[in-house]
């Protein structure tokens, strides 16, 4: 656990101790604390957290404030105040930055009120009532500066308080939490409406843990060991339900899935497949069989029933709502894409539609980025690899009718692929067995994607070169123009996915392409290439299956 830039240097247990740290004076440090050496010393105009022990003895916000007002009650106990929290509650996710720089946020305040000839002096806490009739005149306040956030946490969000500047990546927090009253100091500060979670945050690590190769490969092993794991059985599981029913594909799309899956970055952004398919061919359970190994605050994005600023951050109201690209952490399942695109058809142009989608751009290439209105700001940057799943838009036959309703350069930076006949034959086929197998913890499956998200494999970028513009040559209209603006991207990510898949299953830690897997590429990319051929006709009526 990464101690925290505002935890104390260390546990006083001895005088000795005590003494030594009292006496630096080079740190400007007036030190002060109970009797008890057992208890942690307290700074003057220092954020202070407890040491585990005390932390778990006052493991409440509740304790926390009777346990600080009682040492502001001692006479003389200390020159200005000072404020405490404990560090041992606990939450998981993605925080967005609500503000780009830090602000100084008031934790405590004492103020003097003379009544009737009677001084009373009253410390008022940041989740206070805010009262001005009662509030008396300030003589001190301790505040601290923070980089403040929002998280979605078990379908509760939370404002988060941090020291430091944290990225947009999936953590898990130690610190102390909070609810507000919907009058509090702080709710009026930054303008909150309702109950609100406030999490001060002591400790963070990412909770995103990758394994080297070497470790990656004893990892496999030991779980090849433990569920009796091979290819066949691993292909089972990435395609079974929560039914525990197998939804199989062909061999082709199966290797295309589990490439798009094991692949990692490449320009400094992944592989996202736009899967287009007539209504009835299994798109939605695929998502939902995916969706369940993955452990995403947000499930599957129903596009049908939404519209695009559900996916993108949307700035009507402070703080933004960032979309759900931007919730998602490692993986985006959208559904009914086109049915979206549809509902916004009404009154509007040609060139409308074809930039709709284009504000997708920037999130799928993960580029760090600072967007914004004039009613908030924000800094965005998607970490999330992006599947697909559409119905052809209206009356559409063939994937080349919709270049142009999606923008080149917009569905260049995703692998268009159709479901073709023999995938279409075999779904119609509705042959599902019921998975007999161990199943191996989602924790165990997202470390071995973690990981293969983490590095690329060792290649010949020639070959990959070769084989890409082989495939130029087959390539027929305005899918040709589509293909060569990221052709290459894709075709080595779709490489680094089939060799990593590869090298689990034959305990190879080196991760170098063989001349095996440049085949598999090839064959691979020939696939692609010929189900854009494929109609996206009502399949049983017309296409004869």
């Amino acid at each position: 656990m990464k101690q925290s830039s505002f935890a104390l240097i260390e546990n006083i247990k001895t005088e000795d101790n005590l003494i030594k740290l009292i006496s630096e004076e080079s740190k400007g440090n007036i030190a002060y604390g109970e009797i008890e050496l057992e208890t942690p010393i307290y700074y003057n105009n220092k954020m202070n957290v407890l040491d585990d022990f005390k932390s778990y003895e006052l493991g409440t916000w509740k304790k926390v404030k009777n346990y600080t007002l009682g040492l502001y009650s001692k006479k003389d106990s200390c020159s200005s105040l000072f404020f405490i929290s404990h560090k041992e509650d606990e939450i998981k996710g993605k925080p967005q930055l609500i503000e780009e720089y830090q602000k100084d946020i008031i934790l405590v305040t004492k103020t003097k009120k003379v009544k009737k000839d009677e001084t009373i002096i009253t410390y008022r806490f940041f989740d206070d009532d805010y009262d001005k009739r009662d509030r008396g005149i300030q003589q001190d306040y301790y505040a601290n500066s923070f980089f403040i956030y929002r998280i979605s946490y078990n379908n509760k969000e939370h404002i988060l308080l941090s020291e430091r500047k944290l990225t947009p990546d999936l953590y898990r927090f130690r610190g102390m939490k909070i609810i507000l009253k919907d009058n509090s100091e702080i709710s009026k500060f930054l303008k909150l409406d309702s109950l609100t979670n406030i999490f001060i945050i002591a400790e963070e690590e990412k909770a995103i843990k990758c394994l080297d190769k070497e470790n990656l490969i004893k990892h496999m092993q030991e779980l090849k060991e433990k569920y009796e794991l091979n290819k066949e059985a691993f292909i089972d599981y990435l395609f079974t339900n929560n039914n525990k029913k197998i939804y199989s594909h062909t061999e082709d799309y199966t290797k295309l899935t589990i490439s798009f899956l094991f692949s990692g970055k490449y320009e400094d952004y992944p592989l996202h497949l736009i899967v287009f398919a007539p209504a009835g061919t299994g798109k939605t359970t695929e998502l939902e069989c995916i969706n369940n190994k993955f452990e995403e605050e947000k499930s599957i994005f129903e596009a049908g029933s939404s519209t695009l600023k559900g996916l993108i951050p949307s700035f009507r109201e402070k703080p933004a709502n960032i979309g759900y690209i931007l919730q998602c952490v490692r993986i985006g399942l959208i559904d009914e894409l086109f049915k979206m695109i549809e509902k916004s058809e009404s009154g509007r142009d040609l060139s409308y539609l074809m930039n709709y989608l284009n504000q997708l751009n920037m999130l799928l290439e993960h580029k760090d980025r600072t967007i914004g209105s004039g009613v908030d700001t924000i800094r965005a940057k998607s970490t999330a690899k992006l599947l697909f799943m559409t119905n052809p838009y209206r009356n559409k036959k063939t994937i080349y009718d919709h270049v142009g309703l999606i923008d080149i350069t917009t569905l260049s930076r995703t692998i268009p692929i159709v479901h073709d006949l023999e995938e279409r034959k075999l779904i119609n086929k509705k042959e599902i067995i019921i998975n007999q197998n161990k199943r191996m913890a989602n924790e165990e499956f997202l470390t071995i994607y973690d990981s293969c998200q983490d590095f690329l494999i060792e290649y010949e970028e020639e070959i990959v070169k070769d084989i890409y513009k082989k495939t130029l040559n087959t390539i027929k209209g305005s899918m040709n123009d589509v293909w060569k603006a990221r052709g290459l991207h894709h075709s080595i990510l779709l490489l680094d996915g089939l060799v990593k898949f590869r090298c689990l299953f034959e305990n190879d830690s080196s991760f170098k392409a063989n001349a095996q897997d440049y085949g598999e590429l090839e064959k691979m990319l020939i696939y692609i290439i010929k189900s854009w051929d494929c109609g996206l006709r009502n399949w049983e009526s017309e296409d004869g299956l």
